[in-house]
């Protein structure tokens, strides 16, 4: 039995596409670049942020800490309040915490805002584990955020736990510590993306996870 679920945020907890998008735009803009295809943004949710406009906009190193700068600058102040919980998943974490089963977080999103954004949906206290990036950029890595989920799970078989996220980060980031995942498609992942990255097990939505996690 799965008793141990960790959770993604970002495009599998709560939508927060609007937020990111604009705090993109704001920090290219900053930049001097336009994005004529905002849609290109989606390809942030998921990936470390560093590694997003070092790979997508072929941004050195002074540009890539001005991105995160100017970034940060716009999602602090109004970025991480432009976000909804998904249908139903506010419920389902109230559900499984009442079933006895331990809620646990493991984001790429700095936890400073991860946890912010737990509070603002009143749900942070059901979480026993959270885990998100830091600032300094020294845990980035979706891997070895679940890593250290996984470590302070000290004592925990990696058979009684579970990933669950909206990208291929999350789905190789389980393998790479041994842990099974679930794949949600209500997020941001590209079509043929969980395939690709060996997701144990793939859910269209709230509703299919619910009872896709009482069998498990």
């Amino acid at each position: 039995m799965k008793q141990y679920i960790l959770f993604d945020l970002d495009g599998t907890l709560v939508n927060s596409s609007e937020g990111i998008f604009k705090s993109v735009y704001y920090a290219l803009n900053s930049l001097g670049i336009e994005e004529s295809e905002p849609e290109q943004f989606r390809r942030f949710i998921g990936p470390p942020l560093d590694y997003s406009f070092r790979t997508f906009y072929n941004l050195n190193e002074t540009g890539v800490r001005k991105a995160l700068e100017k970034y940060r600058e716009r999602y602090t102040e109004k970025g991480v309040y432009e976000c909804k919980m998904y249908e139903g998943m506010k419920e389902l974490v109230e559900e499984l915490v009442a079933e006895g089963k331990t809620v646990c977080l493991a984001t790429s999103k700095p936890q400073v805002f991860a946890e912010q954004i737990l509070e603002m949906f009143h749900i942070k206290e059901y979480f026993k584990v959270i885990v998100g990036a830091t600032l300094d950029g020294t845990l980035s890595e979706k891997g070895d955020i679940i890593k250290e989920a996984v470590r302070q799970l000290a004592g925990v078989s990696k058979e009684e736990m579970i990933m669950i996220g909206d990208r291929e980060h999350d789905i190789l980031g389980a393998k790479e510590n041994g842990v099974q995942s679930i794949g949600i498609r209500h997020g941001f992942a590209e079509k043929g993306e969980f395939e690709a990255a060996g997701a144990d097990y793939i859910v269209e939505n709230t509703h299919e996870l619910k009872n896709l996690l009482k069998t498990l």
